[in-house]
This record gives structure tokens, sequence and C-alpha cells, in this order.
């Protein structure tokens, strides 16, 4: 995994910004893939309220992610899936997909347009699949028939699972199967 950082360099007091110095920083991570059941089984995700603060923005802010680890570990959760007024928006590191009456929806505002995200709405566009970018209401997302996150690292990652709720019948969903596929 590989992260490109910028900020705004060295500060004399450690909050005003030196103009002309920023820092520009490569971090590299080993990657470890998710186990293959997740897959072909599906995964776990927990809710928590929460938005980001810039959410059209890459950034290393990943402080509630952290915050909410011991419980999404207790929890046997994969991701975390934030929400705020009612409405779902994203996951932690990745991006949110709900399948429901064989059209796809996704929010458009408020959340970053991952790579992956724009891949898989051209992917379901071209298998003539209805792609709805808009607001996902609480009763939407939780009557949906399938879930998946995507993400770089994920790829597309379908959710039979939500808090301890199940989605649709339990099981990945023929639409997310064949976009993995």
């Amino acid at each position: 995994i590989i992260r490109t950082v910028l900020t705004g360099g060295p500060s004399n007091d450690g909050f005003s910004h030196i103009s002309g110095n920023e820092t520009f920083l490569i971090l590299v991570e080993k990657f470890i893939d998710l186990p293959k059941e997740v897959y072909s089984k599906g995964a776990k995700v927990i809710t928590v309220k929460y938005s980001r603060q810039f959410p059209l923005v890459k950034t290393t802010n990943y402080m509630a992610a952290i915050k909410h680890q011991k419980i999404k570990e207790k929890n046997k959760a994969i991701e975390i899936v934030y929400f705020q007024n009612g409405k779902f928006l994203e996951a932690s590191t990745s991006n949110l997909f709900i399948v429901k009456n064989n059209r796809i929806i996704t929010p458009k505002e408020g959340v970053l347009s991952g790579i992956n995200r724009n891949l898989v709405i051209k992917l379901a566009k071209q298998k003539r699949i209805n792609v709805e970018e808009r607001e996902i209401p609480g009763k939407d997302f939780f009557a949906a028939s399938e879930i998946f996150l995507t993400a770089t690292n994920k790829e597309i990652v379908p959710i039979v699972k939500v808090d301890n709720e199940e989605i649709g019948n339990g099981q990945v969903g023929e639409v997310t199967k064949m976009l993995i596929k």
C-alpha cells in the first residue's frame, strides 16, 4: 500500500504555516489481502453516527475509525459504515453501495468519489443495471437486497450483515457476484 502525504510543513509554533516549506511523504505498507471467504460468503459491518469533516478529500484523518476499532473487532465486523441525519454515507475506508429493486444506489454528495466506486458505476451501466447516485436514507439501507463496499485495497466486498441485521437473504447477492466477476 502506498500513501502520499502533503503537509503544510514545519512550523515555528506548532501551528502556523511557514510559506514554501511543505513536506511531502511517501508511506509504504505491506498489503494484506482479505480472506477469500469474505468475497464468497460476505462480511459484516457496524454502523456509527459520523460524517467526515472533508469528505471530498482523501485524507489520513482516521480518528473516528481508530476510535471505533475495538467495537468493530468485538463485533467481528470488517468495516464501519457512517451515517448522519438518517442518511448512510460511506465506510471508514470504503465507498458504499446498496442494491434495491434491481437498482444500484450509491451516495453522490458528501463522500469521496473513489476510483473503484467510479469503476463499479461504469461497469454496472455497461451491464445495463440502473445506477442512482443519491442519498441513502435508513429505510432504503436496511431494506436493501444487497450491500457492498468498494476500495482500492478491497475491490468489491459483499456485506451480508449490518450490526445484527441480516441483509437480503444473508448471502452474497447476484448483482454483487456479477460485479465481482
